[in-house]
């Protein structure tokens, strides 16, 4: 039977008086108070499953880590995309490029491109597809201050159009949301909008209340506005009414 080797280096041994994990544990056992014995006890039974814990939270830390920084990448790059553009581009072909980049992306970067498509399009004189890229904007940020200047642009753009009923219909939509002290521009751009498609009485009834908002020659104007438009209510003859057909002998 062979003997097992004892001719082990010296290198390898275990040096006298270094103490092993069994020792170390020990050790800690003996030198653990009696209130925290039973915590050392369970972190001792379940070492293994806290140390795959650990591993477990520092590897989704990285990859966190990993996508915050594949995020900014990607909207840094975005930013440069448009700026390229910007700087490269002018008129149709601005437009066709924004409209592109647009498709490709999200997020702030994609608010941003579409605000910039809608001001290239007006400035071309497009209203319809400068209103088209306002709502898109104004959808994807409904609740944030650059939505509602959107919707703003866009009722503005529908104006320009000659849509003024759909203009008013937006600024309606937006105006109960808008702070108080940011409804005078709204209100005055819905009755202007009132008075294009005919509606006196609607664009008289919002001049008021902007009046009485007022103060000073702001406040005059606005009486005036809506004191005109009452006039001229008053003095336009009422439509004819149908009158009978006369009555025929048979």
């Amino acid at each position: 039977m062979a003997k097992p080797n004892t001719n082990i280096p010296a290198s390898a041994r275990k040096p006298e008086g270094t103490p092993g994990a069994s020792d170390i544990l020990d050790d800690l056992k003996t030198e653990v108070s009696v209130e925290a014995a039973p915590l050392m006890t369970f972190i001792l039974t379940h070492a293994r499953t806290i140390m795959i814990s650990l591993a477990v939270f520092l590897i989704l830390v990285a990859v966190g880590g990993g996508w915050r920084w594949y995020s900014g990448k990607s909207a840094s790059e975005s930013h440069t995309a448009l700026s390229r553009v910007i700087m490269s581009t002018q008129g149709e072909e601005k437009a066709k490029a924004l409209e592109a980049l647009a498709a490709k992306n999200s997020g702030a970067s994609r608010l941003a491109v579409l605000l910039e498509l809608g001001n290239t399009w007006l400035s071309l004189g497009k209203y319809d597809k400068a209103a088209e890229a306002y709502k898109s904007l104004a959808k994807i940020d409904s609740e944030g201050v650059l939505g509602s200047m959107a919707a703003l642009n866009e009722a503005g753009a529908l104006g320009k159009a000659g849509k003024n009923a759909e203009a008013l219909l937006v600024l309606e939509a937006i105006e109960p949301a808008m702070p108080e002290n940011t409804r005078g521009p709204v209100r005055n751009m819905m009755a202007e909008a009132a008075l294009a498609v005919g509606n006196t009485k609607q664009a008289a009834d919002i001049f008021n209340t902007l009046s009485a908002a007022a103060s000073g020659p702001e406040a005059e104007y606005y009486r005036y506005r809506a004191q005109s438009l009452e006039a001229t209510s008053k003095a336009s003859p009422e439509a004819p009414k149908d009158s009978p057909a006369p009555a025929t002998n048979n």
